[in-house]
């Protein structure tokens, strides 16, 4: 997967927007040999097959092709698996909680981020590439709401708010407050994929990457944990803070737990709709490439092995506490995968790589 200074559609034939321009009128022989979307149409293939298939692919609707009720069963099986990895290593399996605070040191920060923004910008040329004519604050909505619902932006605040008191207008009101932080970094991370997203010569996005990084992990990072720790401070005053969920979870703490998954669900599966085209491979290439990109934008791609370099006590465990988010994430990739490829399975299986 090529993350920088190659067009989200290297790898298919012609411009990575064909599949948005073209169009065949119900009159217009289809020429079978054509490839299209990088599969190849074989003469031997059925000519109503044939005609569905770019039907389907070329259609304005990225759900076309999509049979609901198995979608909806998709969904809702993805967040629960997904959950329960972390679940089931926390509560049965008795893997710790990790402590951000064991990172003294920016230089995670700065990987993340500089990998999250890589990330960030081969979406957004995904996106590019599908709506070529709509506006680019309209894309940049679009990938804003990615990356805030990828990472569990209002389901962290919410749960925050939750679990730190029982009165439900506090609860509220610090989980609007806890939201602050994920706005703002996600806005810049937008902005800046977008603008480096822009970019065509390579050595001008690797050199505008750094910067962005730089300035998220040095200015945005510090500042924003500095004004949170300031809010807090502000919010102990006048709320009761109680800190009630405490392990074993119980059922009152784990229904709302997994209600809330469904928020990075259903980001997933769109950013799926939005990327199929351009992931290489067949179904399990290119839900192992899903998974590498849901990591990556969720910031869990390296922060396992970085936490267990950084964490004092046996490796180990130190990359089992953090790994169980990495593995959570990547459970969330590969069933998005296997769950949009399973919604669409009315298609015959010798068009298998069209999905």
């Amino acid at each position: 997967m090529a993350w920088l200074g190659e067009a989200p559609g290297a790898g298919l034939s012609g411009d990575p927007g064909e599949a948005e321009h073209t169009a065949f009128s119900k009159n217009q022989p289809i020429p079978l040999s054509r490839r299209c979307l990088g599969t190849d149409i074989r003469p031997s293939t059925d000519y109503r097959v044939a005609r569905r298939r770019i039907d389907v692919e070329i259609a304005p609707n990225m759900f076309a092709g999509v049979r609901w009720g198995r979608l909806v069963l998709g969904v809702s099986l993805t967040a629960v698996l997904a959950l329960s990895v972390h679940a089931v290593m926390l509560q049965w399996l008795h893997v710790p909680y990790p402590d951000a605070s064991v990172f003294d040191s920016a230089l995670p920060d700065w990987l993340n981020d500089a990998v999250m923004l890589c990330a960030a910008v081969w979406l957004y040329r995904c996106l590019r590439a599908r709506a070529t004519a709509q506006p680019v604050a309209l894309r940049f909505f679009v990938l804003f709401g990615l990356l805030f619902c990828l990472n569990e932006t209002l389901r962290g605040a919410w749960m925050n708010g939750y679990c730190v008191t029982r009165s439900w207008s506090e609860r509220g009101g610090v989980g609007l407050i806890s939201c602050v932080h994920g706005v703002v970094n996600f806005v810049l991370v937008a902005g800046f994929a977008a603008g480096i997203g822009r970019l065509r010569h390579k050595g001008w996005q690797c050199a505008a990457v750094i910067v962005a990084t730089s300035l998220l992990a040095f200015l945005v990072s510090p500042s924003l944990t500095a004004m949170d720790a300031v809010i807090r401070d502000e919010v102990s005053r006048w709320v009761s803070l109680d800190l009630w969920c405490k392990l074993p979870y119980g059922m009152e703490v784990l229904i709302p737990a997994y209600l809330t998954f469904l928020e990075p669900v259903f980001a997933s599966f769109v950013c799926f709709a939005l990327v199929r085209r351009h992931l290489p491979g067949g179904l399990f290439s290119q839900a192992a490439s899903f998974a590498l990109l849901l990591l990556a934008l969720k910031r869990q791609l390296l922060t396992s092995f970085l936490y267990a370099a950084f964490a004092p006590g046996p490796v180990l465990t130190a990359l089992a506490s953090m790994g169980q988010f990495s593995l959570e994430a990547a459970a969330l990739g590969l069933l998005t995968a296997l769950s949009w490829r399973y919604a669409r399975a009315d298609l015959p299986s010798r068009t298998s790589a069209w999905w």
